[in-house]
């Protein structure tokens, strides 16, 4: 059960239980940096995502937009990519070894959960791969720590990072890093 629901003036409306609900807390975050370079971290429990009801999708949204008890969506206070910025590398850390399921992907999404790109900072990762401590560089289109330059997300909307799994996981949980830079 959800421990929020949007209202229909779009604001959030938190019930008591909010935060003792595991899954609040896997909302991506904004860190406090120095200088330029910006960072989102989004921590994840595949379990709790493979669980459908109350995960539309299994993607790890953080919000139930249309009040039907699934998360569809974002909340604008979630930590975002803002529009015009520049990602320059997406790391993915694994902190406990996954087990079930088939892979996972982590991409972005508009705050009303459209898809901008779903695999757009790391491309399909399979289970087998996501053993304790195991590090990934990004390597999709947006995410890519090996290029030279980075890659606009999007000019237009602000881009709210998520993890989307396919099957059902009984273990596994990770941290992943993505490092931007605003538009100037």
């Amino acid at each position: 059960m959800a421990n929020t629901w949007q209202n229909d003036d779009g604001l959030e409306v938190r019930f008591g239980g909010d935060h003792a609900d595991e899954s609040s807390r896997l909302a991506p975050r904004a860190l406090n940096t120095m200088g330029a370079i910006k960072e989102i971290v989004l921590d994840y429990d595949l379990e709790l995502l493979s669980d459908t009801a109350e995960f539309s999708n299994a993607i790890g949204y953080t919000t139930d937009l249309d009040n039907d008890g699934a998360r569809d969506g974002f909340h604008p206070g979630n930590a975002a990519i803002p529009a015009g910025a520049y990602v320059i590398g997406a790391y993915h850390y694994v902190t406990e070894a996954a087990a079930g399921g088939t892979s996972i992907v982590i991409g972005g999404y508009q705050e009303d959960g459209t898809v901008v790109d779903a695999d757009g900072f790391l491309t399909s990762q399979l289970t087998a791969a996501l053993t304790d401590g195991a590090l990934f560089g990004g390597d999709a289109d947006q995410g890519d720590v090996g290029a030279d330059v980075g890659v606009q997300v999007s000019s237009t909307v602000a881009v709210y990072p998520a993890v989307d799994c396919t099957g059902t996981f009984t273990a596994g949980k990770g941290r992943v890093i993505i490092r931007y830079i605003d538009e100037v």
